[in-house]
């Protein structure tokens, strides 16, 4: 079962007929979200779903901004810690995966990439945090790494993540050469990065043939966009 309709739930479409998962991809989307009612909307399908389904292994996607300091008490990562706690003490069976940023197809302009391509594309002025850093992992990768999570653990938390993080103005640097476009930017004195921790081991990614490198942000854009 796959409840959502954004680029997640598309892209774990394969468990729509699957009768023991439920892969809950409704959650607030974007992270710089404020109104307490899309958080609460997500909070109380959540809930419904575990009590009408209490004995389903529940997948829930939360976030690895956890780990950045400078977003962590943003309302949008708090509320993830919440919905973590929420599965831990209601789930018989669950997994729940903190992810990134994953790259995809996907019409949503509040995606790091989708907003800075948009911008650069469009020649429209934009701040940027200078000491920013963010993490990028294909969606086809995180398919990937999550399925096989999801069929062979129980009950567990865990990071999936590039190895790597990447500099917000080498990601600027990157679409601007993609792009042939010069971005128009004001620049901040601010910005964190996520430290991820518990993540995924390099083993576990190599078996399944997903590899990470220096061309990996290039074939990003060349693949999406």
């Amino acid at each position: 079962m796959v409840i959502g309709n954004g680029m997640l739930a598309k892209a774990f479409s394969n468990f729509k007929t699957e009768d023991e998962v439920i892969i809950f991809a409704s959650g607030v989307s974007n992270s710089k979200e404020t109104n307490p009612s899309s958080f609460e909307r997500e909070k109380s399908l959540l809930e419904n779903c575990i009590t009408k389904f209490p004995d389903k292994k529940t997948v829930y996607f939360s976030t690895g901004s956890i780990y950045d300091t400078e977003l962590f008490q943003s309302r949008y990562v708090q509320h993830k810690l919440e919905m973590e706690r929420i599965i831990r003490g209601q789930c018989k069976k669950h997994v729940i995966f903190r992810l990134t940023n994953p790259i995809g197809f996907t019409g949503n302009n509040n995606t790091i990439l989708n907003f800075l391509v948009h911008q650069i594309e469009q020649q429209q002025q934009f701040s940027v945090w200078k000491n920013a850093e963010r993490n990028l992992m294909d969606i086809d990768d995180v398919v990937l790494i999550c399925n096989h999570i999801i069929v062979n653990h129980n009950n567990l938390t865990i990071d999936i993540a590039n190895p790597e993080n990447y500099k917000v103005l080498d990601i600027i640097t990157a679409i601007e050469l993609h792009s042939n476009k010069k971005a128009i930017c004001i620049l901040e004195d601010k910005g964190g990065k996520p430290e991820v921790g518990n993540s995924t081991p390099l083993e576990t990614y190599k078996k399944l043939g997903i590899t990470f490198g220096p061309n990996y942000l290039e074939n990003l854009l060349k693949k999406y966009f």
